[in-house]
């Protein structure tokens, strides 16, 4: 098992520089108390089973990317002032839980395609364009059977949850003060 981990007093700073901060392509890591900023993707995860945990990610086009990964744990992160916070494509099975994302150019937290079965659990998005995003209606590269449970939306430009997709779960949310709370 590889583990990444900075230290709790004082995150280690990656300044991506505009590259990629962290790229795990090892199944079973963790990624763990980094700050991360400057990069076009400040985590990148690019396996099955990984934990990134803790880490602050700032001014990145994403702050955390998800792509082609099962079973991931994205938690405790703060993902704010990117373009996207935490993004997801082509990704199952994964839960993303007790995120801040806010103040995102774009989207707090965003599923693109065929994303399946993920969790989206007790997450803040605030001041982004979106706060939570489930994309894609075409049958072929849709998003379904996604749960999205106890997140909180507020003072977002556009919608607090938006859902284009079929077959997800939305339950006790909270999306105030946004343009449109929840758009399905």
């Amino acid at each position: 098992t590889l583990i990444l981990k900075g230290n709790s007093m004082s995150l280690p700073v990656i300044d991506g520089l505009g590259g990629v901060g962290i790229n795990v392509t090892a199944n079973g890591a963790t990624v763990k108390l980094f700050n991360v900023t400057n990069s076009s993707n400040g985590i990148d995860v690019y396996a099955n089973k990984v934990n990134v945990t803790k880490n602050t990610v700032s001014n990145n086009n994403y702050g955390i990317y998800i792509y082609n990964a099962k079973k991931c744990n994205v938690t405790g992160n703060t993902a704010n002032n990117n373009i996207f916070g935490i993004f997801l494509d082509i990704s199952s099975n994964n839960t993303i839980m007790t995120n801040t994302a806010n103040n995102n150019s774009n989207t707090g937290i965003r599923l693109k395609t065929m994303c399946h079965n993920n969790t989206i659990i007790g997450n803040t998005a605030n001041n982004n364009n979106d706060g939570i995003i489930i994309l894609n209606s075409s049958i072929l590269y849709s998003c379904n059977n996604n749960s999205v449970i106890g997140n909180t939306l507020d003072n977002n430009g556009d919608c607090g949850i938006v859902v284009l997709s079929n077959n997800n779960n939305l339950t006790g949310n909270t999306a105030i003060n946004d343009n449109y709370g929840i758009l399905l």
